[in-house]
């Protein structure tokens, strides 16, 4: 056997292997809860998840934190890294947009001006708008306010998205600044997910979705009931991302759940 042969057949087989390595892709759901987690973006990168949602605020010193570590050092930084090694991509063979949430836990206006400072450096890895459309990288970057209010200052910078309150879009209200429409699915209906939901509560929540989508947003659906039967109901009824605080019960259910 040739030298070259060797090298050849070594290369392919390395291939094989970190793709096999690679966690079950799961393209609508997002990881939350990061403050409990030691690196939530790895720990969502090796459950296979398709974002992150995380609190962000602007402390007198200046700087942006997510919970008690810097966000630079918590998200920027490591992404940034991994998608240099992986040429361009957050996951190893696949293109999608990673999508990262934050909540907006401090003033609207300086937070996201000093969010637009801070993805400076970035740029290469995150999606942007511009007068033809989306420019899609590796990342995209959503704002939220406080509560899942619409922030009150709307970034002029062309790589920060925002989310709009689920229950306040329209058809006709289409706009490349508005990435997302977004629920607090236990603020608006009381179902703990067993049995099945309530007609009129169903009926609203589907009708929200379809409604939201036809202005071109995705559509994620937080702080609900974390069990398989209501996970199905939020997949069957379209929702876009199910954001879930426990990933090894969701990656579980998402191996046995039925083919959408």
């Amino acid at each position: 056997m040739s030298m070259k042969f060797q090298f050849i057949l070594f290369s392919i087989l390395f291939q094989c292997i970190l793709l096999s390595a690679q966690p079950a892709y799961i393209a609508r759901a997002i990881a939350g809860n990061d403050h409990d987690r030691k690196k939530p973006l790895h720990e969502a990168l090796e459950n296979g998840f398709a974002g992150i949602s995380a609190e962000l605020s602007l402390k007198k010193d200046g700087n942006l934190y997510c919970g008690s570590n810097l966000l630079s050092e918590k998200y920027l930084k490591p992404a940034n890294k991994l998608i240099s090694e992986r040429k361009g991509n957050i996951y190893l063979e696949r293109t999608e947009e990673f999508i990262m949430v934050f909540e907006l836990r401090s003033d609207d206006i300086e937070t996201v001006k000093a969010l637009e400072k801070e993805l400076g450096p970035y740029s290469e890895i995150l999606s942007s708008k511009s007068s033809d459309g989306i420019n899609k990288k590796a990342i995209r970057l959503i704002v939220t306010g406080k509560n899942g209010n619409t922030p009150e200052y709307i970034s002029s910078s062309s790589f920060v998205f925002t989310e709009v309150p689920f229950n306040k879009t329209s058809p006709e209200d289409a706009s490349i600044f508005k990435s997302t429409a977004g629920m607090r699915f236990k603020k608006v209906y009381d179902w703990n997910g067993n049995g099945s939901m309530p007609n009129m509560q169903y009926h609203s929540f589907s009708s929200m979705i379809k409604v939201a989508q036809k202005s071109g947003r995705k559509v994620r659906v937080y702080d609900i009931p974390e069990v398989p039967n209501a996970f199905d109901l939020f997949l069957n009824a379209g929702a876009d991302y199910l954001q879930v605080n426990d990933l090894d019960n969701f990656v579980t259910y998402w191996r046995n759940r039925k083919p959408y």
